[in-house]
């Protein structure tokens, strides 16, 4: 049995309205699952004084220390400002991989039609099928359209990704408890 005790949860929960409410609950969450929950500072909160080039260099590194640290990573791959997960959850998914981390990932969403990027994509850009047979944005630059959830790196990397649809997207837990589950059957297979 490969042992799992610190989890890093990384995503954009800290950026989203609510995020102390959710984040309690998702720490509460792991703690029942039998895991300590550990979560990267990527500066939310902070005010504008607070805020430089520094401070995130900083952040960056503590990131870096803290994805080291874990047996584990979740990630919230559920889309903020924008059509995909965000930058930063991407980079550090990619990181997590290179150490050899098990990722697992979810992605909660307000309706099932979402379930796909492409889909996200032609709501927030517009998209269209080109003669070539190649979904396009509303600039001409070709879609990376595997239908998947997520790009088709981040999802290849994941052990497993839950796609969840809830009401309230920023507030619904589910995909985290469900990664949970997972993580556990993995600490108890392996």
């Amino acid at each position: 049995m490969r042992k799992v005790e610190r989890l890093c949860m990384i995503g954009p929960d800290a950026w989203a309205a609510g995020a102390a409410s959710r984040m309690e609950r998702q720490d509460a969450a792991c703690l029942r699952a039998g895991f300590q929950p550990v979560r990267v500072d990527l500066g939310a909160g902070r005010k504008d004084a607070e805020r430089s080039d520094l401070t995130a260099r900083i952040l960056y590194t503590e990131a870096l220390a803290e994805i080291r640290s874990c047996d584990v990573v979740v990630a919230n791959l559920t889309p903020l400002r924008g059509p995909s997960c965000d930058a930063s959850t991407a980079f550090l998914v990619g990181f997590a991989a290179a150490l050899g981390k098990p990722v697992y990932g979810y992605l909660t969403i307000a309706d099932e039609d979402d379930a796909e990027e492409r889909d996200r994509i032609a709501v927030n850009f517009g998209v269209a099928l080109g003669d070539d047979g190649v979904w396009r944005d509303q600039d001409g630059h070709e879609i990376e359209d595997f239908g998947l959830p997520v790009p088709a790196l981040v999802w290849a990397e994941t052990r497993r990704i839950f796609i969840v649809v809830a009401d309230d997207p920023w507030r619904d837990i589910t995909g985290l408890e469900l990664c949970l589950e997972a993580v556990q059957a993995y600490a108890d297979w392996t």
